[in-house]
């Protein structure tokens, strides 16, 4: 019997995974469908509130997902902002294998999807449609982000 639909391939929480990736921003215009293989590779983790997911300087093996909640950005002993449902955090270091740029603390208790390297880059190989859409994604981030810095006024001298 020929599999002519998804139910089939893939099991009603990797469906709900889909979907509920289709509102994150690293994820904005793909389709549930088209992310039905990262879906498929995705771990929904509990923290609660205090729990450090990963420490400023450690080599990057996951990309998380706010599902619930907010995470602290932490560089050195300073709070340096949020992220919170909706957003990721980790995706450069764990595309290009280098160090953390900061530490992750849950600021209160709540869920994420974890993403490991590996998975992650294996999903990509077998489907690269879904690695060009990824990649374009973030080189719209990247220069979003270059494009905000020049925009910044300079730092008075002594601040």
């Amino acid at each position: 019997m020929a599999k002519s639909s998804l139910a089939y391939e893939y099991h009603g929480a990797v469906i709900e995974t889909a979907l509920a990736m289709t509102q994150v921003s690293l994820f904005a215009g793909m389709t549930a469908e088209a992310l039905l293989p990262l879906a498929s590779v995705v771990q929904k983790r509990a923290l609660p509130r205090g729990e450090v997911l990963c420490d400023e300087g450690d080599v990057g093996q996951a990309l998380y997902v706010v599902i619930r909640g907010r995470l602290e950005v932490i560089v050195g002993d300073e709070i340096r902002g949020h992220i919170s449902a909706g957003e990721v955090a980790g995706e450069m270091a764990l595309l290009d294998g280098g160090p953390r740029s900061a530490t992750l603390r849950a600021a209160e208790a709540m869920e994420i999807y974890e993403m490991d390297r590996e998975d992650l880059l294996e999903t990509l190989d077998a489907h690269p449609r879904l690695a060009m859409t990824l990649l374009r994604t973030l080189a719209r981030r990247i220069l979003t982000s270059e494009a905000a810095l020049r925009t910044e006024p300079p730092s008075p001298v002594g601040a």
